[in-house]
């Protein structure tokens, strides 16, 4: 019997408007009703998590929040937080050289803003963009999970462009790099053998790259949170379409992967349900051993 759902947010729970289909917000709180329990499992922090929380109700029937890709966990009922771990100066340093070697976009994200580096270079190119797609002239040219450029300010109030090292913070949740799909393509093993397995290293998109530090992970802390309350692997169903939702996938009895979800993140999977824009959570649920049985 399934006691948790663990979802994955961008490209899983929500669609590409960054909104929660009603027919999947219904069915989940239909599951809360239940008495099974909903954890949202991403890597944006409890500010830019804590709205879907509430429509979802996770805040009535005692969610879970695993946020920055599990650096910490956010209880939606009590509000207590658990931060386990943090980037300093120097790791923050190290990624800083590999952004200025391959000309990569840098962000540093903290609890309520972030610091942004890139490139003359890449600026004049997210201007032209910004210009192209009639974007006002305020819109933040700060890279998105997505995008070229996206608006954060919403759970990230605070942003700083960041021109030298010594203008990031002492300390941060997390690194992302981020470039067009191709140029990550290019450089994603050589930025793996560079930090030397020093750290926690996703492509969570084909545009963006996370890294965090050893030992954080959605699934370790998954698994923590399932040790502490008592909860068995073949009671957790979990969603995901990127790279860092494999070692949720890896503690989970069920694992579903989104039609839209990375190539790995499919064959890692028990199952493949529709894609985001198409209710595949809401689906998946409704005919779960339908899609498992499709990959036995």
């Amino acid at each position: 019997m399934i006691k948790w759902i663990v979802m994955d947010m961008d490209g899983t729970l929500l669609n590409d408007e960054n909104r929660i289909d009603e027919q999947t917000r219904q069915i989940l709180i239909k599951q809360e009703e239940k008495g099974v329990r909903l954890l949202l499992a991403s890597g944006r922090n409890y500010r830019k998590l804590m709205d879907y929380a509430i429509q979802l109700k996770m805040d009535v029937y005692h969610g879970m929040l695993i946020e920055a890709n599990g650096l910490a966990i956010y209880d939606c009922m009590t509000h207590a937080r658990q931060k386990k771990a943090e980037l300093n100066k120097q790791d923050i340093e190290r990624v800083f050289k590999l952004a200025q070697t391959y000309d990569l976009e840098l962000i540093a994200s903290l609890d309520d803003g972030l610091y942004d580096y890139f490139s003359d270079n890449i600026r004049q190119s997210k201007i032209a963009y910004r210009n192209e797609n009639n974007f006002p002239e305020d819109f933040p040219l700060t890279g998105g999970h997505r995008d070229w450029i996206s608006d954060n300010r919403g759970g990230y109030p605070n942003q700083f462009f960041a021109e030298r090292l010594e203008a990031f913070p002492d300390a941060c949740n997390k690194l992302c790099l981020t470039h067009f799909p191709t140029r990550i393509s290019e450089v994603f093993e050589a930025l793996k053998k560079a930090l030397n397995d020093e750290y926690e290293i996703v492509r969570t998109s084909p545009r963006w790259v996370e890294i965090s530090p050893k030992g954080i992970s959605k699934g370790n802390a998954l698994t923590a949170l399932m040790s502490v309350n008592h909860i068995k692997k073949d009671e957790v169903l979990v969603f995901g379409d990127g790279e860092n939702d494999c070692s949720m996938f890896a503690s989970a009895g069920t694992a579903i992967a989104m039609g839209n979800a990375m190539d790995i993140v499919k064959q890692a999977a028990n199952g493949v349900t529709l894609d985001n824009n198409h209710n595949g959570i809401a689906y998946a649920i409704e005919n779960l051993e339908q899609i498992t049985s499709k990959h036995e």
